[in-house]
């Protein structure tokens, strides 16, 4: 015999449902505009790049701006995948939006202690992407290998030979 429900129960389960429905739409519609964007910032380095005068830190800085897009958009994937934020990958996104920040402004315009804050903070963020185990943990970036984690490549079955 099924246990009884209650109608409050219930509702509150098709809140729950309707809810987590919603924010799936809300983060593939975040998906669809992050694609755009990049599609735009992919017709604006074209741009950069066929000038008569190349602009190298343009350039630079719309490729760091579209490497920004696409891992923002690989963090909304996975989270639609997972219902998770896979931190790491917030990590990888906060260093190469500041290292777009200094290519875009140039080294040269920043007094030494906002250098020696953003170097700090770079070295930071770095660790934790290194150190971090982030994955380890939690399953996220399954397609993503881990360096120094596991093997290289798959072992052969027992009793095969390569």
């Amino acid at each position: 015999m099924a246990p009884m429900t209650s109608p409050v129960d219930a509702a509150r389960r098709f809140g729950v449902a309707l809810a987590d429905h919603a924010q799936d739409i809300l983060v593939f519609a975040l998906v669809i505009v992050l694609l755009a964007l990049a599609a735009r910032a992919l017709i604006d380095l074209s741009h950069l790049i066929l000038a008569s005068s190349l602009d190298v830190r343009g350039s630079i800085a719309e490729v760091l701006y579209l490497l920004v897009i696409v891992e923002l958009i690989e963090i909304l994937i996975v989270y639609l995948r997972e219902h998770r934020v896979a931190v790491d990958f917030m990590v990888e996104v906060a260093i190469v939006s500041i290292l777009r920040e200094i290519v875009g402004h140039g080294v040269v315009d920043f007094h030494w202690e906002q250098l020696l804050a953003t170097a700090a903070l770079l070295l930071v963020l770095g660790m934790l992407v290194r150190y971090g185990e982030f994955r380890a943990h939690h399953g996220f970036g399954a397609g993503r290998r881990v360096p120094g984690e596991g093997p290289e490549r798959p072992e052969p079955p027992s009793g095969t030979t390569t």
